[in-house]
Formats: structure tokens, C-alpha cells, sequence
């Protein structure tokens, strides 16, 4: 059906916990964990990261600050990650996720955006915790292109078009960047109004569009 509040008022109390843990543990292993040959040496731009995700994460929740203090000291390798496994038993308790582990995964997808920035980084911590909660990443794909396609047609219509890898879209409310990297087939910067994020809510119901003519993939 319909979601009719955020996910972060449907899930319980454990269940905001497990999900900040199960991206705590993720952020760790991604951006912070010592690296086991130097191709994965982590910088100090991946730990900022992954504190201002973590940051943004538990007041996106509405969590308590000793919940960050204690979620921080594991991101910085302070205190050793509890087992992604159990914070993914917890998740599959709560009734909001009775069905499916989808809803955080598209959760995490808005709080993405929300946060003005779906970059390389974003987007594979996302990738990792689709894959911790066992949902296909085929979905994770078709939501983004619905969420991208949402921004960019929908809320903002596009007015220039170019066979550059940029893609301008701009309106009264704000301003999108799309454009292609290395890491990604896009990334999306974006300023856009309060009720953009409220409307994306709707594509909770949508059908996902796997057809975008001007969208470049790239694998």
C-alpha cells in the first residue's frame, strides 16, 4: 500500500537503531577499516564521509546523541562493529518490513538526495546495504532511475539539451547537475524546494522506468 508516514516513524525504536548499525558497519568496512593491501588505503576525505554520513544519518532518524557518540567511535575503529547479521534479524521483526527489506534500501535512496549530494561514495555504501539485507540490486537500480527521472523531468524540466556528459535542469526552485563518472553511470548535486522531497514520496507506488532514452549507463 501507500506509505501514509516516513519509515523512520513506522520502524521502533530497535529497528532506527539496527538501521543507523547496519550503515555504521558498512560505513566502517567501506571508508574507515584498515586496508588489507594499499590499493585500499583510506583517506582522510573517506573518513569525513563517512562521519558526516553517519551525522546526517542518525538526526535523519531522529536518534539520541549517545546513539551517534557510541555509532561514531565504531566508525572511527574505536570499538569493533557489531555482526551486520543481527542488525538484519531486528530490521525483518519490524511490521513496516514484514514484507521485504525494500523500504530502507529506498529509504536510503531519499536520504541520499536529501542530502544534496548522490556521489560514487553514496552510492556504494547503498549498494552494500542492499546487499546486506539480501534485496536485489536490480531494484536499488530501478528505483534510482525512477528517483532520477522524477528530478529531472518532473520537478525540474529540462530546458537545455547537449551530448555533453552534463545534463542542466533547471527550474524557479533550483538546479540539478547529472552527469556521468568512472565510478557511476551519474551522480545527481541538487538544491532543490522542501516539497520536492515530499512529492519523491509517491514513488514509493510508481512503475520503475528501465527505458530512459537520455540516460547513459555504463557497467
Amino acid at each position: 500500500g501507500v506509505p501514509t508516514q516516513p519509515l523512520s516513524e513506522a520502524l521502533t525504536d530497535a529497528g532506527r537503531f539496527a538501521y543507523c548499525g547496519l550503515v555504521t558497519a558498512a560505513l566502517y568496512h567501506l571508508f574507515t577499516d584498515a586496508p588489507t593491501t594499499p590499493h585500499d588505503a583510506k583517506t582522510t576525505a573517506d573518513v569525513d564521509f563517512a562521519i558526516n554520513t553517519l551525522t546526517r544519518l542518525t538526526r535523519y532518524l531522529g536518534l539520541p546523541s549517545q546513539v551517534r557518540e557510541v555509532m561514531e567511535l565504531t566508525v572511527r575503529g574505536e570499538v569493533e562493529p557489531s555482526a551486520s547479521s543481527g542488525y538484519v534479524s531486528i530490521l525483518k521483526e519490524e511490521a513496516a518490513l514484514s514484507r521485504s527489506c525494500l523500504p530502507i534500501v529506498q529509504d536510503l535512496v531519499m536520504f541520499a538526495v536529501q542530502g544534496g549530494c548522490y556521489d560514487a561514495r553514496i552510492r556504494v555504501l547503498i549498494m552494500h546495504v542492499t546487499c546486506l539485507l539480501h534485496v536485489n540490486v536490480d531494484l536499488l537500480e530501478m528505483y534510482e532511475e525512477s528517483v532520477l527521472e522524477y528530478l529531472t523531468m518532473e520537478q525540474n524540466p529540462i530546458t537545455e539539451w547537449c551530448c555533453s556528459p552534463i545534463i542542466n535542469c533547471r527550474s524557479g526552485s533550483g538546479r540539478i547537475n547529472v552527469w556521468s563518472s568512472r565510478c557511476w553511470p551519474y551522480s545527481i548535486v541538487c538544491a532543490t524546494s522542501p516539497s520536492t522531497y515530499e512529492n519523491l514520496g509517491k514513488l514509493w507506488t510508481t512503475s520503475f522506468n528501465l527505458h530512459s532514452p537520455w540516460l547513459s549507463r555504463r557497467h
